[in-house]
């Protein structure tokens, strides 16, 4: 027979847990209904949260950004690392990069954790050149690179990039840098305006 209860608070009677319902049972909420969890409570799930046909929100990849650079063709110093200049954010969820003096993301307090980092480099020239790079470092070290070695070759143009999972702590930064082997010739990095040519991008990964 079904029935309505109203009550402005539910406690067990003894014990500290209360069991709504047996196996299979369903409760749902109607329309525009809301279940508010206070600051400091837990909600301890088990099973499975299906969001099939849900809109979630306040959940979100960040901090999260992706800076690239705005020059149209940048010189630097042959067969030295140099950092990029990535002077053009895209976006920059937490104000973490730096687009003005340092070039650089840095970890916010309180963000640390696993990262998927991305960068892309097209390097442009008018000579040849030989083992390109593009390098991104984590507190003035290496941490991960890409290249193409080859003999020295005719070079107008080349890109690469790489991607990787990084686990980083608050205040750690990291900065996007290239490396040319330059035989003759001029050999630089390319930006533009509007299109991102060479560029460094993150976010932060939940749940693992």
């Amino acid at each position: 027979m079904a029935s309505e209860v109203k009550t402005n608070k539910l406690s067990p009677s003894t014990g500290v847990t209360v069991t709504l319902g047996d196996a299979s049972d369903v409760f749902q909420l109607p329309a525009s209904a809301e279940i508010d969890i206070a600051s400091g409570a837990t909600l301890d799930v088990n099973g499975t949260i299906d969001a099939t046909g849900a809109t979630v929100t306040g959940i979100s990849l960040k901090p999260a950004f992706s800076a690239c650079v705005n020059d149209a063709t940048v010189s630097f110093s042959d067969a030295t690392e140099t950092k990029v200049t990535l002077n053009r954010e895209i976006f920059d969820s937490d104000g973490a990069f730096d687009p003005t003096t340092n070039y650089r993301f840095t970890v916010p307090a309180g963000e640390g954790g696993k990262y998927l980092i991305s960068c892309g480099v097209k390097f442009i020239g008018t000579g040849t050149a030989s083992n390109g790079q593009a390098l991104v470092f984590k507190n003035g070290s290496d941490i991960g690179s890409v290249a193409h070695s080859q003999t020295a070759t005719s070079m107008t143009s080349l890109s690469m990039g790489g991607t990787w999972l990084l686990d980083l702590s608050a205040a750690d930064y990291l900065e996007l840098y290239v490396y040319l082997d330059v035989a003759s010739g001029v050999i630089q990095y390319n930006g533009n305006a509007v299109s991102q040519r060479t560029w460094m991008s993150g976010f932060k990964l939940l749940g693992i």
